[in-house]
């Protein structure tokens, strides 16, 4: 069962918090979805004992920071890296680089370039 739930960007750090047992539940992935002028992150889990899947969602201007969440989840540094590289957007704490080099293409996800 998957389900999406679309959370205000404000939001998003208390709830995925709260949400987040690390003794039931696993960071499966962190997608970006270029929605036209705006980018829609997705923050998607999986509970260990079942097939449940969770993905809770915001949308931020390509001028924002997307908060980091390496506080709850270690292994989200290479997700928001990857947003970083493929969509040009500021996740905070993330370096640029990890899959693109320094003079190659820039933003190579979004619609209209950087």
């Amino acid at each position: 069962m998957v389900s999406k739930t679309v959370v205000p960007k404000e939001a998003i750090v208390g709830i995925v918090k709260g949400f987040y047992e690390p003794h039931k539940h696993h960071l499966v992935s962190i997608h970006g979805v270029d929605i036209g002028g705006s980018i829609e992150v997705q923050w998607v889990f999986c509970e260990y004992e079942d097939e449940n899947i969770k993905a809770f969602a915001s949308e931020f201007a390509y001028d924002d920071t997307i908060p980091s969440f390496r506080d709850i989840l270690p292994s989200s540094w290479i997700h928001e890296a990857e947003l970083k590289d493929m969509f040009g957007v500021d996740v905070e704490g993330a370096k640029f680089g990890l899959f693109l080099e320094e003079d190659g293409v820039k933003a190579p996800l979004r619609r209209n370039g950087v």
